[in-house]
């Protein structure tokens, strides 16, 4: 028959007993508010907006010109000519904005749209000589229409003239976009693209297209 313990040691285990029954028991209290918190953080925190980029969201060209915010570039193309060119059709510089019959166009480039509503700018630079000193307009056109124009007037027509135009236009249909750059003389004269009226002399005009999220 087992042996009582004597009532000193007997009060001893049990405070013991008692002691271990309590600390677990505040362990297992901390663990499941610890859990409960955690919870509780996944339930309320604030989720990601729909233009918020994840690493785990992100798929092949999941992002694109969609998600941008206003005024970030959402397309470029550019093309450079390096071939000769001249004309003599005037571009008057009268005061009013050059139309799209004036002048000779050297520069072309087609641009298809993002967005409708977006911002387009579009830069062109013509690397000129002429052959009589007066006035020499320049002008960017999307199809027909006047976007942005430019004129100087050298005192010299034997040094290279660079126009360099910017002009811009707000989209309003996602078809393709004719883009052209054009040049005259205000008189009668002609004008020479890429040269010096003989051989090939410069080889980075161009135009250049750019498209902002708007």
């Amino acid at each position: 028959m087992r042996k009582a313990l004597p009532e000193q040691p007997r009060r001893i285990a049990l405070r013991r007993q008692l002691t271990v029954d309590h600390d677990l028991a505040r362990t297992q209290e901390t663990t499941a508010e610890a859990l409960r918190k955690v919870q509780h953080r996944k339930i309320n925190s604030p989720s990601l907006d729909e233009k918020a980029v994840t690493t785990i969201k992100i798929a092949s060209k999941a992002v694109d010109y969609s998600k941008v915010e206003v005024g970030m570039l959402v397309n470029h193309a550019i093309q450079f000519t390096s071939g000769t060119a001249s004309g003599t059709t005037t571009m008057p510089v009268d005061g009013t904005a050059p139309v799209v019959t004036e002048g000779t166009q050297f520069m072309s480039l087609s641009y298809t749209p993002k967005k409708v509503g977006n911002r387009v700018v579009v830069r062109g630079k013509m690397n000129l000589t002429f052959n009589n000193v007066q006035p020499v307009g320049s002008a960017l056109f999307n199809g027909s229409t006047n976007i942005g124009s430019f004129w100087c007037k050298h005192s010299n027509n034997t040094i290279p003239l660079v126009m360099d135009i910017v002009g811009t236009f707000i989209v309003a249909s996602l078809l393709p976009q004719t883009i052209t750059a054009r040049a005259g003389t205000s008189g009668a004269g002609t004008v020479y693209f890429n040269s010096d009226g003989g051989a090939a002399r410069y080889n980075d005009s161009y135009l250049e297209i750019t498209e902002y999220a708007q």
